[in-house]
């Protein structure tokens, strides 16, 4: 049963514990729930601080994540933030694609990262994932532009990460028009699930919606120890048929 967890590891960010203590509470969640596929967002490279960007330093210390892609989406004040995938066996393909962006708004450049993956036994499927504008109008053009490229292949697919927005926002109707469905939502209709911000999250911004696959569990993860967090997030795990 295919699985893969979620999470906006906050860069550099320093409020909930520096990188260097972090990197252990993210590497023991990873370790223990042992997913196919690990989606993050919000990795930051910063040469200053080290050589490698985020999503590398954990690839050394995960040793059963043979595979590992950053794409650089955006540079402030010399550190670049984007997304990244790591996984135990290497997709088919890797391709990243850009997101409109209003000229009126500030907002960095943001793009959806796609892995492919196929197996010799016939499965295929694919992985989506995204860390959208927190600007309402950015945001619905993100949709837009979202579901124009993932409804072009017909795999069963999941786009899963940072959504920046409620799981209940009006924006979503255009998920939903679209033929995908909120997979935790589905199982879990009673729990809020909230992921943002630790420590008493009170939205649900990392989010997972499924087409053409059917899922079977979803939980809300988080690991801290003596005010150490994963980040400002929680993570999100599903596995589906």
């Amino acid at each position: 049963m295919p699985s893969a967890f979620s999470l906006n590891i906050s860069g550099y960010d320093t409020r909930h514990g520096k990188w260097q203590d972090r990197i252990g509470q993210v590497r023991a969640a990873i370790d223990h729930l042992d997913a196919d596929v690990v989606v993050l967002q919000g990795v930051a490279y910063d040469r200053r601080i080290n050589i490698k960007n985020q999503a590398e330093q954990l690839a050394e210390i995960l040793t059963d994540y043979s595979f590992s892609h950053y794409e650089p989406m955006s540079t402030t004040g010399g550190v670049t933030e984007s997304l990244a995938v790591l996984s135990k066996v290497a997709p088919s393909d890797v391709f990243v694609h850009r997101l409109s962006r209003r000229p009126e708004v500030t907002d960095t450049d943001r793009v959806l990262m796609h892995a492919a993956f196929s197996f010799a036994d016939g499965r295929a499927f694919n992985v989506f994932n995204v860390n959208l504008s927190p600007v309402y109008e950015q945001a619905f053009d993100n949709i837009r532009d979202l579901m124009l490229y993932v409804n072009a292949f017909e795999l069963p697919g999941l786009i899963i990460g940072d959504f920046n927005r409620p799981h209940n926002s009006p924006l979503m109707a255009n998920m939903r028009e679209g033929g995908w469905s909120d997979a935790y939502t589905t199982l879990l209709p009673n729990d809020d699930g909230y992921t943002f911000e630790s420590p008493n999250p009170t939205v649900r911004r990392t989010q997972a919606w499924v087409k053409g696959i059917e899922p079977k569990k979803a939980r809300v993860i988080m690991s801290e120890t003596n005010d150490i967090r994963m980040s400002g997030h929680r993570g999100l795990y599903i596995s589906w048929e």
